[in-house]
């Protein structure tokens, strides 16, 4: 039986989800970035969530989700990513206009998202390569590596944007980046990766932080393979 929340309190629950399936760990200065709120705000409903048993604290890491607090996030990720694949491989929207759209029918009721899945031929991941909670994992995406692990002179294709921060899905939009997309990682340091789009020869400078939730596979040396 799906619980009853208030889409508030699902949008604080996903965000902790994503965020730490992104970059590890769901920060109150993160979770208020995400959300649009003040930090303050963050830990007065958070503090609340605690109580109700749906997220814990942990030092060092911020916020994490109780067993049941995840799988509320869960069903909630289900039904986006879903819809997020049926508007783009169906409706043949782009990737950032089905994310926007997703986030506005991700509370549809469970019984529609899931005829759907069904239409669509249930894909094991959404346009961002992210998962769909309780399909068969992907091999590709399974074994794709954060691009701040490759070294340099590697050809990378691009297969996953973890966690579909709202910070890094705006700056893949804005520099041109996409799933399927390879490109050639010429230095890598501690503040970036700068690495050349193969298609267009356009470098691109891409911070840390986004380094750890770009993530790819490597295709052999640049140039050659």
């Amino acid at each position: 039986m799906r619980e009853e929340l208030s889409r508030s309190v699902e949008d604080y629950l996903v965000t902790i989800y994503k965020l730490v399936e992104g970059c590890g760990r769901a920060r109150t200065t993160a979770i208020a970035r995400e959300l649009g709120v003040k930090p303050a705000t963050v830990t007065k409903v958070l503090s609340r969530l605690a109580e109700r048993g749906l997220v814990r604290w942990v030092r060092y890491r911020g916020f994490e989700l109780t067993k049941r607090g995840r799988a509320i996030a869960e069903r909630v990720v289900w039904r986006h990513r879903v819809v997020e694949a049926w508007l783009h491989s169906f409706l043949g929207y782009g990737d950032s206009d089905a994310h926007r759209l997703a986030h506005y029918m991700e509370h549809l009721p469970d019984d529609l998202i899931e005829r759907i899945y069904e239409r669509i031929g249930r894909p094991s991941v959404c346009p961002h390569g992210n998962p769909i909670p309780g399909a068969p994992p992907n091999p590709l995406v399974a074994r794709s590596r954060p691009l701040s692990s490759f070294e340099p002179g590697t050809l990378v294709k691009l297969v996953r944007i973890a966690g579909e921060v709202l910070g890094v899905l705006e700056f893949v939009e804005e520099n041109g980046l996409e799933i399927g997309l390879e490109i050639c990682i010429e230095q890598r340091s501690r503040r970036r990766v700068r690495a050349r789009l193969t298609y267009t020869d356009r470098v691109v400078e891409v911070p840390y932080p986004y380094t750890v939730m770009l993530r790819g596979v490597a295709l052999g040396r640049c140039g050659g393979r």
